[in-house]
């Protein structure tokens, strides 16, 4: 190889919208195939519209020891069946059994492993499950030149039908690929996003993906090969630009974009985006970017115990639930304050209940968690993160199936504590065992004690339990955040690690 060749190479991306056509997804399993042995290099691939059983499914049982795969299904819209229906009205299956459609992302290179843990899926919004279908994400992680990379496959939703969607509803959805690419990036994972939006380059809502006069940290690939603006190239047969390939901006250096017709309404879209392997100084910067900042001077303290000692012991009252003996409310999974504080979207919704019904918010999050949290894979407590512990335990999502939250719940509290099974970002058997000598000569190796020794006293105390995050550490380093939480409340460390800390690029731990 050149020295050229070193410090710059290709990524491949192709994107379709296939809109269920069985020609189409033929079409375009060929091309990755075509493209990857004429480049002599591995191929990323998004697309949306497919069908599972008829498309998706033979090709992943012929692929799935060589390529990376995943299916994301669309979901709900389940008032009067609407979503069941549609997608056995495009995706009819010959025998009749109900059918599913959704997006897919594709890599042929190299997998991490076969557990599970190189892709996953995203919802987007959840609190309209019943009124419109949540096209959300499916992503692959897989790394490439010395890069970490994750790939997403996307779509957003549909044009506005009668009082069916409030009118911000793709807002919040461009809001949360920015958010979500933000978490990766401060992961140190090189993000790329392609799909149908749904929208033009103008609107507002792409102003939270585009670098460019707007908030987002991408840039499109465009037929000039440069990122200096929004590409307006039709991508769709109603003449507009529906369909993107986007970039991060960090190591990003330029991105060619072919279009090529098709029966589809959407055009199929294959992106070449140089990238930098060097040094990020040499990445590209928008015209817009402020500098960077200076780094704060070095604290007192440089690790977690020291940070314990200088801020001592914290206090913590946990708000009793309506019904103890309901494990779905046992407070290793479900603690009412975490949850109103780290979930924003539930806690505004709490405190509007209680302006126009009375009780609290508290009140207001039991009854969230158990009529939608559960469902949904949110986090319930600092101990028990239902998405977390299905990617960490991938016989419990064999077993129950990889959504089954209400599942992942039961087993963890029936069987999961007890074996020391990891379910939480903040805490690890193993690690908080490794860490304190106290800890194992009063409890031993015993999972499940040492699990209620955190929850009842290890947080209080600032203790470290995961190599992520080091709670008296990050309260130490961080002074505006124990301006707003109080000098010792640790758990209010991990509330804004959680919500803000880890997409701003804050470090957990040392």
């Amino acid at each position: 190889m050149t020295n050229d060749e070193l410090s710059t190479s290709e990524m491949k991306v192709l994107q379709h919208n296939l809109t269920h056509l069985q020609g189409e997804w033929d079409a375009a399993i060929s091309a990755i195939e075509k493209w990857e042995k004429e480049s002599g290099g591995p191929v990323v691939a998004t697309l949306q519209e497919v069908c599972f059983d008829t498309q998706y499914k033979p090709v992943f049982e012929k692929k799935k020891s060589t390529w990376l795969m995943d299916f994301h299904p669309v979901k709900g819209a389940k008032a009067g069946g609407r979503m069941q229906a549609r997608a056995n009205e495009v995706c009819p299956n010959p025998d009749g059994s109900p059918a599913s459609e959704g997006h897919v992302i594709i890599y042929t290179g190299k997998r991490t492993g076969a557990d599970g843990t190189d892709h996953f899926n995203r919802s987007f919004n959840p609190d309209y499950a019943d009124r419109m279908m949540d096209w959300g994400m499916v992503c692959a992680k897989f790394p490439w030149h010395g890069l970490e990379v994750v790939a997403c496959s996307t779509k957003l939703v549909m044009g506005i039908e009668a009082n069916d969607l409030p009118e911000n509803l793709r807002i919040k959805q461009a809001k949360y690929l920015d958010d979500f690419a933000r978490e990766q990036r401060s992961k140190g994972w090189y993000v790329v996003i392609a799909g149908d939006m749904n929208t033009s380059p103008g609107k507002e809502e792409m102003d939270f993906l585009y670098k460019k006069n707007g908030k987002g940290i991408f840039c499109e690939a465009d037929e000039k090969g440069q990122c200096t603006g929004r590409g307006g190239q039709v991508t769709s047969g109603n003449g507009n630009k529906l369909d993107y390939v986007f970039f991060q901006v960090n190591r990003f250096q330029s991105a060619t974009l072919a279009v090529r017709e098709s029966p589809s309404d959407h055009k199929r879209l294959k992106a070449k985006a140089k990238i930098s392997l060097g040094n990020d100084s040499a990445s590209y910067r928008a015209d817009d970017d402020p500098p960077p900042p200076q780094p704060p001077p070095p604290p007192a303290c440089t690790e977690n115990e020291c940070w314990r000692a200088t801020l001592g012991v914290g206090t913590y009252e946990e708000p009793n639930v309506s019904d103890p003996s309901n494990k779905s409310l046992d407070r290793i999974v479900f603690d009412r304050k975490f949850y109103i504080n780290v979930h924003a979207d539930v806690r505004a919704a709490a405190e509007a209940s209680v302006a126009m019904k009375g009780g609290t918010i508290y009140q207001y999050g039991e009854w969230h968690w158990l009529h939608h949290g559960i469902a949904e894979g949110r986090m319930g407590s600092a101990t028990f993160d239902p998405i977390a512990y299905m990617n960490w335990n991938p016989d419990v999502s064999a077993a129950y199936g990889w959504n089954n939250y209400q599942a992942a719940i039961n087993h963890y509290m029936n069987n999961g504590r007890f074996e020391g099974r990891r379910a939480s970002v903040f805490f690890d058997a193993s690690t908080y065992y490794n860490r304190y000598g106290d800890l194992q000569a009063a409890l031993g190796w015993n999972p499940s004690a040492l699990l209620n020794h955190f929850h009842n006293n290890g947080m209080q105390e600032g203790r470290q339990a995961s190599g992520e995050f080091a709670p008296a550490w990050y309260l130490g380093v961080n002074p505006d955040v124990r301006d707003v939480y109080g000098e010792n409340n640790y758990r209010g460390g991990m509330y804004h690690w959680l919500a803000y800390g880890r997409a701003a690029g804050r470090p957990g731990a040392p």
